[in-house]
């Protein structure tokens, strides 16, 4: 694997530094850039429904260095892991407006795999949940721009559309 970059007749990936990854679309021709960036904040709600707390702090993986391995290469498929440990806050405060100022490691694992005659990338994600109160995301921005947007949520499938 040259530079981190895995790529097929459809797509080329490269794994950056700090585990996020620019896309290069060959069939449209689009680059993405900075996609599968970790992010994480707090969380005030209850286990269905998010709350933003009086004060938050958001931790991201944009500047931790990632442990990139290579797991498979073959004609048929490539797999890369990508291994992080964020260093988040234990739990909110006991007034549940601020994060706490203890800190826990906070391991991620992704493993991202590309076969050879698939337009499509396969992520799984493995996380050690050592922390409370907070949201996990992960960030693939765009930069599309489209009239419609569906997003999956508890039990259905919420529809955005953008009017003019």
């Amino acid at each position: 694997m040259e530079e981190n970059i895995i790529e097929n007749q459809y797509l080329q990936i490269k794994i950056n530094k700090k585990g996020s990854i620019n896309i290069w679309d060959k069939v449209n021709k689009c680059e993405y850039k900075d996609l599968n960036i970790i992010t994480d904040g707090a969380d005030a709600g209850d286990e269905y429904n998010y709350s933003f707390p009086e004060n938050d702090i958001i931790i991201t993986s944009e500047n931790i260095k990632a442990e990139i391995e290579v797991v498979e290469k073959s004609f048929l498929k490539a797999v890369v892991k990508i291994s992080l440990i964020l260093q988040l806050p234990e739990s909110l405060t006991d007034d549940r407006k601020n994060r706490s100022k203890k800190l826990r490691d906070f391991p991620i694992i992704n493993w991202i795999s590309l076969e050879a005659e698939s337009p499509i990338i396969n992520f799984r994600t493995v996380v050690k949940n050592t922390v409370k109160d907070h949201r996990l995301r992960v960030l693939f921005p765009t930069g599309i721009d489209t009239k419609y947007s569906f997003a999956g949520t508890q039990f259905d499938v919420t529809n955005s559309s953008k009017h003019n």
